[in-house]
């Protein structure tokens, strides 16, 4: 049965709630149309008696939200936001905070934020209590949130991380309980599925078994589309009449800068094929000219042959100077003397002084020390033009001798030892306690035999005087006339230039190693 408009009263807010109520109910008009010249209430507001408007946009109600009902043809509630037919404050409002049906779950809306108590909101299936959070009845609070455990799959009769089961996806969790993998599929557990190893393109055949990028799964075994090669299952399906990584077959890889053309590795233009790769033979160094004809030190390659820079000569396979190289001085391969230098095609001597055809330095020179043919003993070196001990020898009796492990000289001339001289004392022990080698009497360390000139790799190998102890070898020398320090280019080529052990002067040691 219709019912007439309800007939607005006068100065009543709690009325035209009344009325705006049964108009909801009833689908009848929201307001009175019009106004009474003898009322304070118009369409869509009221007026309380104090004079303030009320309606959309009128005071707080109950636990701090401002809530009314809608009106107007649109439900218009002005700042307030419309949510299930009523006008709310989604700043305050606990039911719906910041966004319509965001509920606080008994905690509090501030600013359009739920909180609880003092702390962050509670999380889905907890609850605000006394500004705590507790999960709902017959949850259990996990490190995932609240969750029903007989049922939660990811914490299945209990939380995961105090024991209780993850089951794999396709199971589902009943009573507490995985349940069995569906029928037709196999439990993978390392990948945490039920899997159809006749279809599964990641367990094809068996767990992890991955067929790969672009690979199919049919009854077991991994498949390609029309036109593609199945190359493991790192590759997958590839074409390899154009895959460069896989040309022609799989694992097949083209060089860089090639590209894979009806399954062959093709150079760009102007570009051979070489062992090394792709190379323009007409400008690569290392294949001038063709594949593997590396051009030499110094070379570039210049259409096709290996040239020289400015003022150099190709000698075998290096590019020299030959009016400064005394290893081509002049021409290739003519060597200048020990000593000597290349000045202007021409060899030389720095110094001016040469003892038969070498080139020598009188003040230096353990063959010709002070003079031509002056030759020290082979415990001595020429320091300043006379022959003194070496470095680390004591002149005793006429001879020059090793304090620290001679036997009869032991920490000074004429001490002997009973027993056994170490590092220049007389001790009454084996020279093998001391994990040392007995030298005569003498105790000698593993690193004394590698520099020692009287005990060079072994006992008494005793070094010449033109030569030096390096790395447990006698090793010949001479000094190079007019260089004051290294790198001395009248070294030349099969020495290396060195400083004289316990000298100040550079020598030019035999190999590639210095004392």
């Amino acid at each position: 049965m219709l019912m007439s408009s309800p007939r607005c009263i006068h100065g009543s807010w709690l009325v035209a709630l009344t009325a705006l109520a049964m108009a909801a109910t009833f689908g009848m008009p929201a307001a009175c149309g019009g106004s009474d010249e003898n009322s304070n209430t118009s369409l869509g507001s009221t007026t309380t008696a104090s004079g303030t408007p009320s309606g959309s946009g009128g005071s707080a109600g109950a636990g701090g939200s401002s809530v009314v009902s809608s009106s107007g043809a649109g439900g218009d509630c002005g700042a307030l936001v419309l949510c299930g037919g009523m006008c709310v404050d989604t700043q305050t409002d606990p039911t719906n905070c910041g966004v319509c049906g965001a509920d606080c779950a008994g905690g509090t809306c501030a600013a359009g934020a739920c909180s609880c108590g003092n702390g962050p909101p509670c999380n889905p299936g907890a609850s605000c209590v006394n500004g705590v959070c507790s999960c709902d009845p017959g949850l259990v609070t996990c490190a995932s949130g609240c969750t029903d455990v007989s049922k939660d799959p990811l914490n299945c009769g209990g939380c995961v991380e105090q024991g209780g089961a993850k089951c794999l996806t396709g199971q589902t969790c009943v009573s507490g309980n995985c349940t069995d993998c569906p029928m037709g599929t196999v439990a993978c557990p390392v990948q945490g599925v039920c899997a159809d190893l006749a279809s599964d393109a990641n367990n094809c055949g068996g767990c992890g078994v991955a067929c790969g990028p672009s690979g199919m799964c049919v009854s077991g075994q991994c498949v390609c589309g029309a036109g593609a090669v199945y190359c493991g299952g790192t590759v997958g399906c590839v074409d390899v009449s154009a895959d460069p990584n896989n040309c022609g077959g799989c694992n097949q890889q083209c060089f860089p800068q090639a590209t894979c053309t009806s399954g062959n590795c093709v150079c760009p233009v102007g570009q051979v094929t070489c062992p090394s790769g792709c190379s323009d033979v007409a400008t690569d160094p290392q294949n001038c000219g063709g594949c593997n004809q590396a051009c030499g030190g110094g070379q570039t390659c210049v259409s096709g042959n290996c040239v020289c820079g400015a003022g150099k000569i190709a000698c075998g396979t290096d590019c020299v100077d030959t009016t400064l190289d005394p290893n081509h001085c002049g021409s290739c391969f003519n060597a200048c003397a020990q000593g000597a230098v290349c000045n202007g095609g021409t060899c030389s001597c720095v110094s001016g002084q040469s003892c038969g055809n070498q080139c020598v330095s009188l003040q230096n020179s353990p063959v010709n020390c002070g003079n031509c043919f002056n030759s020290c003993g082979d415990t001595q070196y020429c320091s300043a033009g006379a022959c003194a001990c070496k470095p680390g020898l004591t002149p005793c009796n006429g001879g020059c001798v090793d304090l620290l492990n001679d036997v009869d000289n032991c920490g000074g001339c004429n001490n002997g030892c009973g027993n056994s001289c170490v590092d220049g004392v007389c001790q009454a022990i084996s020279c093998g306690s001391i994990n040392q080698q007995n030298c005569g009497d003498a105790c000698l360390t593993d690193a004394e035999f590698q520099t020692n000139p009287l005990h060079c790799g072994n006992c008494d190998n005793v070094c010449a005087n033109d030569e030096v102890c390096a790395s447990g070898n006698c090793r010949s020398y001479f000094p190079p006339p007019g260089c004051n320090a290294c790198p001395c280019p009248q070294c030349g080529v099969g020495t290396t230039c060195c400083t004289f052990p316990g000298g100040n002067f550079p020598i030019c040691v035999e190999g590639n190693n210095c004392p």
